[in-house]
């Protein structure tokens, strides 16, 4: 699955280089954003770049509404 190895690469990468968590997930965004050039029509391209357009304080107000979640 491709957003588990997204998010494998992007939980290591603080590790690895001593990044910040925003660093982490604009990397992270950065490669997905390359692994989208390989979709298959415009339409799956378009999703693809969507799903890389989230802010990284987007990302951590989804995270606090989902861990609050019962």
């Amino acid at each position: 699955m491709r957003a588990a190895r997204v998010f494998a690469v992007v939980a290591v990468l603080p590790a690895l280089s001593a990044c910040s968590a925003r660093q982490a997930h604009e990397a992270g965004q950065a490669w997905q954003r390359n692994e989208c050039r390989h979709a298959i029509d415009t339409e799956d391209y378009r999703r693809c770049m969507e799903r890389t357009a989230v802010s990284y304080d987007e990302y951590l107000r989804r995270e606090s509404e989902r861990k609050s979640r019962p």
